[in-house]
């Protein structure tokens, strides 16, 4: 059985209505659903389903941490996800698409359909785009000190003051100074 079956809902024996579930997402998940955003993490995906006799409408509701890289040292950390929401239709008809991001079409004649995508999904929107080390209560980074003493000596401003203090070849010293220009 695989891990990702963990995540099937039955509708079929559902009656028509209102339902609570929860779903656990943890490490298994993470190595399961193959995305590369993500390390690994605990969360709580809460849903609640409404099914009616032609969809389902489903609303997600995801909390927890997740482990990942940060962008700027490359060290693992946590990073909290929280109030991840999302809401998914599903509608039967005579077979299976994706009419759009929040709506897709099954065939009336499944029995049960997986979350799992869809909840990764929500979890990976929540990430931001550049993925860092939060800051200490005084707004100090917290990245690998050793790692960003590296950055730092790899940065453009520090190579442009290295080279500053080389020889200019002349060719090149009037297109340096329109640079400071507007």
């Amino acid at each position: 059985m695989s891990v990702l079956s963990t995540y099937d809902i039955a509708y079929k024996n559902l009656a028509n209505g209102d339902h609570e579930l929860q779903f656990t997402v943890n490490q298994e998940f993470f190595d399961a659903i193959e995305g590369d955003l993500i390390l690994g993490g605990d969360l709580k995906a809460d849903v609640q389903l409404h099914k009616t006799e032609q969809m389902l409408q489903l609303h997600f509701d995801i909390n927890g941490t997740i482990r990942a890289i940060c962008d700027v040292c490359l060290d693992e950390f946590n990073y909290p996800i929280e109030d991840a929401e999302g809401d998914v239709v599903v509608k039967f008809g005579d077979h299976n698409e994706e009419l759009s991001e929040e709506l897709y079409m099954i065939d009336e004649a499944e029995e049960v359909i997986n979350v799992a995508q869809w909840i990764y999904e929500f979890i990976a929107v929540e990430l931001p785009i550049k993925m860092v080390h939060p800051e200490d209560e005084n707004g100090n980074p917290t990245c690998n000190p050793e790692m960003l003493a590296k950055v730092n000596e790899y940065m453009a401003d520090n190579q442009e003051k290295a080279k500053d203090d080389d020889d200019i070849d002349p060719r090149w010293a009037a297109l340096k100074d329109l640079m400071g220009k507007d």
